[in-house]
C-alpha cells in the first residue's frame, strides 16, 4: 500500500485494516479513507490516533454505539495480525484507531469533516462513492471560492468569501 504516512510499520497496519474490513463487511464496504494527522503526514505516533472513515451500506439507522460495535469488533481481528504486534513492538502501545463510520445517504449530505478530508484525505479503498463526493465538493468549493486558511497548527475554512448575512451556503 503506497501512502503518504513514512511509517512503514502504519502503513502496513492500515493494510491489513483495510484486508480485514473487506473480509468483515464484504459487499457492503463501499469506501475506506485515512484523515487527520495520519493523511497529511504530520501524526507523531504513538501519540497520534489513526483516523479512518468508513461508508458502507445498510448503516443508517444503527445507533452510535452499533456503529462502534463494528469498529471494535474489527480492532480485535487487528490485535491478533503480526501488523498489529509489530506497531505494539515498535511504539510499546496499541494503536488508536478513530473511526467514523457513514451511510452512503449520510455521506452524500456532505458532513462537515468531507471539508477537511477535500485536502488531505488518503483513500484506501473506494467502490467510487467517496472520491465521488469528495470530487463534488471540491467543485462546489472552487465555485463558491471556498479557500482553507492556517493559523500556527490549525485551520479554518472560508467557504464563500462575499458571503451576505443571512445567506444560506451548501457545499
Amino acid at each position: 500500500m503506497s501512502l503518504k504516512i513514512r511509517n512503514t510499520t502504519v502503513s502496513r497496519l492500515l493494510g491489513r485494516y483495510v484486508e480485514l474490513l473487506k473480509g468483515h463487511l464484504g459487499e457492503k464496504l463501499l469506501s475506506i479513507a485515512l484523515f487527520g494527522s495520519a493523511a497529511r503526514g504530520t501524526a507523531r505516533f504513538p501519540g497520534s490516533d489513526i483516523d479512518i472513515m468508513v461508508v458502507a451500506k445498510g448503516i443508517i439507522g444503527l445507533s452510535f454505539g452499533e456503529r462502534m460495535g463494528i469498529a471494535l469488533d474489527l480492532e480485535e481481528r487487528m490485535s491478533k495480525t503480526g501488523e498489529y504486534a509489530a506497531y505494539r513492538e515498535k511504539f510499546g502501545r496499541r494503536p488508536k484507531f478513530q473511526e467514523i463510520i457513514f451511510d452512503p445517504e449520510e455521506l452524500r449530505a456532505h458532513p462537515p469533516i468531507l471539508l477537511d478530508m477535500t485536502t488531505d484525505a488518503v483513500v484506501l479503498y473506494d467502490a467510487g462513492i467517496l472520491q465521488e463526493e469528495l470530487d463534488r465538493m471540491r467543485k462546489r468549493m472552487r465555485e463558491l471560492g471556498s479557500r482553507k486558511v492556517k493559523h500556527g497548527d490549525s485551520w479554518f475554512w472560508i467557504l464563500k468569501p462575499d458571503m451576505e448575512p443571512g445567506e444560506v451556503v451548501e457545499i
